[in-house]
């Protein structure tokens, strides 16, 4: 009986990875590829289109803008904001394994402007970053690292940030993150089963 039950987990799990989809812009439709990994825990079609209908409800999608993706996964928010017409979008996440599932993704899209893909700790990014300060970031950190306070303070000292930058991160339901502070405050919050999707603006 377990056997039979970690099957039928597994092959709804690979149901739902290949389901993962571009929902709005120019790539329209087009699928990601599916994959086997355990450590991803991709952002479902249902709370992206919330995160994004936020995000113009406020006057702030991605049109023209710069996106940072952090643990950017398969790549799934990043590429989203480049067909909702980012003008520039950073992708970063150190494993290789994501890495390989976001090039594949990129060649799925055809996608030929527009993107950098760093293979990179993402502290490290921050704390070394020198260009340009993003309008956009996201962050879906792994889920058990409860990471949200670590990279408020991490952007809150890195140059990825200016006046206005908002933040998008996933964070678990349970985890305690700061509201406000002399750096950021929160803009508003969406709860998600065990997770939740926290807005900060930098000022």
């Amino acid at each position: 009986m377990f056997l039979d039950r970690q099957n039928s987990y597994a092959c709804l799990t690979r149901i739902f990875l290949f389901k993962m989809r571009i929902i709005s812009g120019r790539f329209k439709g087009h699928r990601l590829c599916s994959f086997s990994a355990d450590f991803i825990r991709p952002m479902t079609d249902r709370v992206k289109t919330s995160v994004f209908n936020t995000l113009y409800s406020y006057d702030l999608n991605p049109q023209g803008r710069s996106v940072l993706d952090l643990f950017s996964g398969t790549g799934n928010l990043g590429l989203e904001s480049l067909s909702r017409g980012a003008r520039q979008v950073y992708l970063v996440d150190s494993s290789k394994k994501s890495v390989q599932i976001i090039k594949k993704n990129i060649q799925l899209l055809k996608v030929q402007s527009g993107l950098q893909l760093l293979c990179k700790d993402v502290f490290r990014f921050m704390s070394g970053y020198k260009g340009p300060a993003f309008d956009l970031i996201f962050a879906d950190p792994p889920f058990k690292k409860h990471w949200g306070e670590k990279i408020l303070e991490s952007c809150s000292s890195s140059q990825t940030v200016k006046e206005g930058t908002m933040l998008i991160l996933e964070s678990p339901s349970q985890e305690s993150v700061p509201e406000r502070t002399n750096c950021y405050k929160l803009f508003t919050r969406k709860k998600f089963g065990d997770k939740k999707i926290l807005f900060y603006q930098f000022y």
